[in-house]
């Protein structure tokens, strides 16, 4: 395969070097790392063991992993070890040693599901502590703070004000629901993390070492990259692409940001709106199936819609979202008088094609499986054994010992980054359901709203956005489905929207002031200033605060409507972004003035939204500002001739 030098093995297996490390603790993580992958690979295939076992092993693997690759008291793993690395020994030892207690006791473990006892609370107590630490390391304090916060609304409600108010529970209680039943840590999160992410993830990374990002990108700079503003437009198209392997915005930025946006600057872009275009579009990559960020495995789950339908569901309002940002980034472009790359830099579509269907192939291969109803994990296991023998079609992806290596690698790290966050929040899902804390939640926003769904959605947007400055998108999501979602469905929103609505916006606060951390990204490649970067992101990412209002109201956005309905609220939705994309730009043929843009911009809203009528005056005040810029645009060329 075409390989960079894999993290764990380089310069010990191949050249012998030592990296600060002990040789030993290469190879404890690789082994790690392939006894995770090999495990999961075994039950996906075979069946798994029985359901508690599979999630305590799953966990525990994971957090040995958490623990190994983002030790204590040092910036990497590869760094010398330290005094600290002690207190990481006896994290791994007690997390197995809990493993093997349950796995020792699994019967009468689970008769007494209701009856902890003592020994119960020391290993229950202890796993929810080694969770949150290793999502303190993975994710931050934030996510911890959130995850403590609902601990104590079930610990010391009876001290808590208005809906948080209640009676108090005891930590035996919350230790049985949260460590010893189906509700908290070994509930609905990881039970997805192990029957089938997992293997989607590893299926992701094979793609990732047989050169998916670089085939990406050689695809997104063929297509757009000789046009004018080039370079943004194959950030916008490649992160797209990316997007459909990686669930991570920032990871995106980091990876095809590091190409892109240096090229942006060059041309003519701005620092500014070159990190912006990059973070926006890397942030669209969660909207792009099939992964979704992750998210959209917790809708099909909590939904119970199955997961093929949630790709297609999302495919209108994905290309809604990148419509806009593609036509801001032209009129940009075509303001700045930008211009192209040279012909000799673009690579040739064709020969990117022909390098990249062993990429591309093993992605359509998933889909098929997927529209033919087969489980998850089915579908990721088949996929992933057409990709090994289409890999070895061509030399540069064919696979060998030291390649496979480093995809279980990229697999067990991936899973490792976001199943710290993932299991903690079984805590959150603990702590709502034995608390009733979601009906209370849920109760005061209808309250709130006033029955008003406008206000209500509102609310709900804001939640979200608020949550994303601290947590990652499957946990706001979550959150929102324990507390929010259920309000929005008792005032009329079709389940799969009020699910979608909040999705979209706990994807989008990665790049909302103040906290906008993808923006961040950006500006530090970029060298740019954050917040002003951020700012930007918010404009060119405005069709994702639009567009779930839309498909709220009309859900045939979401492919629930006949095709009639379908097309018309998809081409008249284009329209609409593209109008508001001309009056946040101030330029289509010529510089807009101010008058031109509040008609792009109140006509492009109306398009937007789901009323016949509404989009019927729409267009017609689109179109009036179109011909007022038109006329004006031959006035100005006239005096231009005059002169």
């Amino acid at each position: 395969m075409s390989l960079r030098i894999p993290e764990i093995v380089s310069n010990v297996i191949i050249s012998g070097e030592r990296i600060g490390s002990p040789k030993i603790m290469v190879f404890i993580i690789a082994g790690f790392s392939v006894l995770f992958t090999i495990f999961h690979l075994f039950t996906g295939w075979f069946g798994q063991i029985e359901t508690y076992l599979q999630r305590i092993w799953c966990l525990g693997l994971i957090l040995t992993l958490g623990f190994l690759y983002y030790p204590l008291g040092r910036k990497s793993w590869k760094d010398r070890i330290n005094g600290y690395f002690i207190l990481d020994a006896i994290c791994i030892l007690l997390m197995i040693s809990i493993c093997i207690y349950i796995t020792a006791d699994i019967e009468e473990f689970r008769w007494r599901t209701a009856l902890a006892n003592r020994y119960d609370m020391i290993a229950g107590t202890i796993t929810i502590i080694l969770v949150l630490e290793v999502c303190r390391r993975t994710v931050g304090w934030p996510m911890v703070f959130v995850c403590l916060f609902f601990l104590m609304t079930n610990v010391a409600s009876e001290y808590l004000p208005g809906f948080l108010y209640g009676p108090a529970l005891s930590w035996r209680r919350v230790i049985e629901v949260i460590f010893m039943q189906p509700f908290g840590l070994f509930g609905i999160a990881t039970g997805i993390l192990t029957d089938y992410l997992v293997l989607f993830y590893i299926f992701v990374a094979f793609l990732t070492v047989m050169g998916g990002g670089e085939m990406f990108t050689n695809i997104a700079f063929a297509i757009a990259g000789r046009y004018s503003g080039g370079p943004a437009k194959a950030a916008v198209i490649g992160s797209a692409l990316l997007g459909t392997l990686s669930g991570s915005p920032i990871a995106n930025v980091a990876g095809t940001g590091a190409f892109t946006i240096p090229l942006m600057k060059k041309i003519g872009y701005k620092p500014e709106f070159a990190g912006a275009t990059e973070a926006v579009a890397s942030t669209g990559g969660q909207y792009m199936p099939p992964i979704m960020g992750v998210t959209a495995f917790l809708i099909s789950e909590f939904t119970g819609i199955s997961y093929f339908y949630i790709c297609i569901a999302g495919l209108m309002p994905v290309f809604l979202y990148y419509i806009a940002v593609y036509g801001q980034i032209h009129l940009e472009a075509v303001k700045l008088g930008l211009k192209g790359m040279a012909p000799e830099d673009v690579p040739s579509l064709r020969g990117a094609l022909a390098n990249g269907w062993p990429i591309i192939l093993p992605i359509g291969i998933l889909f098929y499986f997927l529209s033919r109803g087969y489980g998850l994990a089915m579908c990721a296991i088949y996929a992933l054994i057409l990709t090994f023998i289409i890999a070895f079609f061509k030399k540069k992806t064919r696979p060998n010992p030291l390649s496979l290596l480093v995809a279980f690698e990229e697999g067990a790290k991936m899973t490792a980054s976001i199943g710290g966050a993932l299991a903690s929040s079984g805590i959150i899902i603990g702590t709502f359901w034995v608390s009733g804390l979601g009906d209370e939640l849920s109760n005061a926003i209808v309250t709130f709203s006033g029955g008003n769904l406008f206000v209500a959605l509102l609310a709900t947007s804001i939640v979200c956005l608020i949550l994303g400055m601290a947590v990652p998108t499957p946990i706001i999501y979550i959150t929102v489905y324990m507390s929010t979602i259920p309000a929005l469905i008792k005032m009329g929103v079709p389940l799969l929207a009020a699910h979608f609505f909040c999705f979209y916006y706990a994807v989008i606060s990665g790049i909302t002031p103040p906290v906008c951390l993808t923006a961040f990204a950006g500006a530090a490649i970029a060298g740019s200033n954050p917040m002003r970067t951020g700012f930007i992101a918010t404009r060119l990412g405005i069709a994702a605060y639009l567009v779930p209002f839309a498909f709220v109201y009309a859900p045939a956005l979401l492919t629930e409507g006949s095709i009639v309905e379908m097309i018309w609220h998809f081409i008249s939705s284009t329209f609409g972004v593209l109008g508001v994309a001309v009056a946040f730009e101030g330029q289509l043929f010529r510089r807009t003035d101010l008058f031109e843009r509040i008609l792009f911009l109140a006509g492009g809203v109306m398009l937007i939204m789901p009323m016949t009528l509404l989009k019927t005056i729409g267009g017609i005040i689109i179109v009036s500002g179109l011909i007022l810029h038109l006329i004006g645009r031959r006035h100005k060329s006239s005096e231009k001739v005059l002169k």
